[in-house]
């Protein structure tokens, strides 16, 4: 005799309020490479994400929080390029606050300069190099002692004839 199990799924209430966040992250993977991601909400205990890739259920991320830093995370579910995270450790209402209010991300390109595009040190406004300016200082210095240690043996001198 075979018995049949069913089982119905439903979804838990939330913890904590989930606030409507929509700008641009990062997520890390199990195998650390920085991804682009889009917070869509966020609360206290988890957030929801647009995610490029594919994602594991029970997977540990760290995903980017704007103002706030990197935090650890779970993956809770997953469907049709957006995925729920549970964080392993709950964020501060000042922390969910900071995040929806911070300054949006810049993006740089980190790519070389092209050759046409060098950067070159421009020279001072007396139009010596810092080579030359190392140079005069040391002269300077130089100089100096020799001065000074002149007038030390010139004020020897006449100490001593005046005894």
């Amino acid at each position: 005799m075979q018995s049949v199990m069913r089982a119905t799924l439903y979804r838990l209430e939330r913890s904590s309020e989930r606030m409507a966040i929509g700008r641009p992250s990062t997520l890390r993977g199990s195998d650390g490479k920085p991804v682009d991601v889009q917070i869509e909400d966020l609360s206290a205990t988890g957030c929801r994400l647009g995610v490029p890739l594919a994602l594991h259920t029970d997977e540990e991320v760290m995903i980017g929080l704007p103002g706030v830093g990197m935090r650890s995370a779970r993956v809770i579910w997953t469907e049709a390029g957006q995925a729920g995270f549970a964080f392993s450790d709950p964020i501060s209402f000042l922390e969910v606050e900071e995040t929806r209010a911070a300054d949006p991300l810049t993006h740089v390109d980190f790519r070389p300069f092209p050759s046409s595009c060098a950067i070159t040190r421009p020279e001072t406004e007396e139009g010596f190099t810092p080579r030359w300016r190392l140079g005069l200082i040391v002269v300077a210095a130089v100089g100096a002692w020799i001065v000074m240690t002149g007038v030390g043996k010139m004020g020897y001198f006449l100490l001593a004839s005046t005894h």
